[in-house]
Order: structure tokens, then C-alpha cells, then sequence
């Protein structure tokens, strides 16, 4: 198991964030999770097993086609195209017809006083305020053979356009965004979230994946944990809403 912190940013706005990943490879398992972070944009990915790299291909396509002017609109647009991308150049296609390169996609935009965020799969996104932590995404299952009942619903498992789940959600200054794989919040508890909001977002990303160790997860993790300081607007991009 490896832990550390993979980036952390500041910005002139009083956006802040820091992402963390632990690493844990059991016999026979290429699955490795993946995280974005930079100005405003933050996004996890939890590939499938037998698919290494499928996260991290699906979060660098995403961002590729999303551009630099990224808005909701084409983030929608980019997630679509990723999906296709995934499953066209899969390594093989078994008899279901289901592709091999899947991956959980959780992605969020702060945007002054909101977050907008696309979801797809079991991955998960909080908002943590005044210590109480609320889950912003629905855990996302469908029939599948990647677990004898059902498996994550994941980008790039069909040609299929995906159905993500949109999120507009006020923010206000000190509260935590928080993005993570099933890797880690299957091993969390609400004392564990609450305490992210009394926490720099280096120092919560390390507690988080502290306590998965202590739980002995057998999972890759990754986490990404942002918040504002500021009390004006911070970072603002024109087209946010997706209608």
C-alpha cells in the first residue's frame, strides 16, 4: 500500500484543494484508481479489474475534449465522447457485449458560489458543512457480469450514450467537496467525514486515507477534498448550467 499526496492547489480566489490516492494491488487485479485536480476542476475514477489504466485513460480523454473553456454543457458532451472512445478501443469485447475498459467517473466544477458535478457509478461526492457531511451523489448499479449481481454503472461499458447524474449545489465559504472511490468511503464512518471540515484539505486527504488503512482496505483509493476561504465569488466560467 502506498500513500501520499498527489497535488495540492491554492488560488488567488481562495480556492483550495488536495487530492490523495493509496494504492493497493491484490493478485490478479490491474483495476487502479485515478484523480483530477487543478483550478477548479476536480474528478476521481475507479477503473474496472482487468481494465488497468481504464481511470485514468477516462479522466484524461474527459479533460481533453472538455477544453480549456469547460462549462456543463461540454463537460456533459466530454463524458459522452469518453465513453464511446473507452469502449471502441477496448481490448476485447466478452459475450455479453460488454466492454472491458469501464470506469466510475465523478467530476466537479467550483464555480463561485456552486458546485455542478456530473456523476456516473458508485464513486461518490460530499458536501461537508458546519461538520455534517451529506452525500451529493446516488450510487449508481445495474445488472452486469462483473459481480454476480450487480455491478457499478461505469463509462465506457456500452456504445451507448451514459446517463450521468447532474448536481447543482450552493456552496458557502469553509465548506468541503469532498470526491472519493468505493475504496475508501466503503470504509469511512460520519465521525470520519465530519472531521474533513476542521481540516486543511492536505491534512483531511491524509486522515481519510489513514483511517482506510486502519480498516484494511483491500481496494485502491483516491480523494480529492476541496474548499473556499473566500467570502466573494472565487473562480467563475460563463455556461455553467447544462439546459
Amino acid at each position: 500500500m502506498t500513500v501520499g499526496v498527489h497535488r495540492t492547489f491554492r488560488s488567488r480566489d481562495g480556492l483550495t484543494a488536495a487530492a490523495s490516492w493509496m494504492v493497493y494491488t491484490p493478485p490478479g487485479s490491474l483495476a487502479c484508481d485515478a484523480l483530477h485536480c487543478d483550478a477548479g476542476l476536480f474528478a476521481v475514477a475507479d477503473g474496472v479489474d482487468h481494465s488497468a489504466g481504464s481511470g485514468e485513460i477516462a479522466l484524461t480523454e474527459i479533460l481533453r475534449l472538455a477544453g480549456p473553456r469547460r462549462s456543463a454543457r461540454r463537460l456533459h458532451g466530454a463524458l459522452q465522447a469518453a465513453n464511446w472512445t473507452l469502449w471502441h478501443n477496448s481490448s476485447g469485447v466478452g459475450d455479453s457485449g460488454v466492454g472491458l475498459h469501464g470506469a466510475t467517473v465523478t467530476v466537479a466544477m467550483w464555480l463561485g458560489h456552486r458546485v455542478v458535478l456530473f456523476h456516473v457509478g458508485d464513486s461518490r461526492a460530499y458536501l461537508v458543512r458546519a461538520g455534517q457531511p451529506k452525500q451529493l451523489t446516488t450510487d449508481q448499479t445495474r445488472p452486469g457480469p462483473l459481480a454476480n449481481d450487480e455491478a457499478a454503472a461505469r463509462v465506457g461499458l456500452a456504445p451507448d450514450p451514459v446517463h450521468p447524474e447532474f448536481v447543482d449545489v450552493s456552496v458557502e465559504p469553509g465548506d468541503r467537496l469532498v470526491l472519493c472511490t468505493d475504496g475508501l468511503w466503503e470504509c469511512l464512518d460520519p465521525v470520519a467525514m465530519a472531521a474533513v471540515g476542521t481540516r486543511s484539505a492536505a491534512e483531511a486527504c491524509k486522515s481519510l486515507e489513514s483511517r482506510a488503512m486502519d480498516k484494511a482496505t483491500e481496494d485502491a483509493t483516491a480523494v480529492v477534498v476541496a474548499f473556499s476561504t473566500s467570502h466573494g465569488r472565487g473562480p467563475q466560467r460563463p455556461g455553467s448550467r447544462l439546459g
